[in-house]
Order: structure tokens, then C-alpha cells, then sequence
């Protein structure tokens, strides 16, 4: 398969996401995208910064 987007720009737009406030399912992807994982990772990483829990 190959890889459409960069892990640097799925973790970009993680963190525009966070930074509007959306949580960490805002990302309308399927359940088996391959980008999903890099997504909550980053959305989680950016939560625990900011002291938030981290609900997985």
C-alpha cells in the first residue's frame, strides 16, 4: 500500500485539531486507516503536554 499522506503532515493536522479543541476522534478516518495510530499518538502526546487525561 502506499502512503498518500506524510506522518509529518497526519501529526500537523493532529495538532490543528487540538489546538481548535476537537478531541482526539475528530479525524474521519476508518477505524482501520493505517494513518489512525499516528493520529491518536499525537493527539495523546499533545494532551498529556497540556495535562489533560488521556482517554484511549
Amino acid at each position: 500500500m502506499n502512503q498518500i499522506i506524510t506522518i509529518d503532515a497526519i501529526k500537523a493536522k493532529a495538532r490543528d485539531a487540538f489546538k481548535r479543541g476537537q478531541g482526539r476522534d475528530s479525524h474521519a478516518m476508518n477505524w482501520h486507516s493505517a494513518a489512525l495510530p499516528t493520529w491518536l499518538e499525537e493527539c495523546d502526546r499533545l494532551a498529556a503536554l497540556a495535562g489533560e487525561e488521556v482517554v484511549a
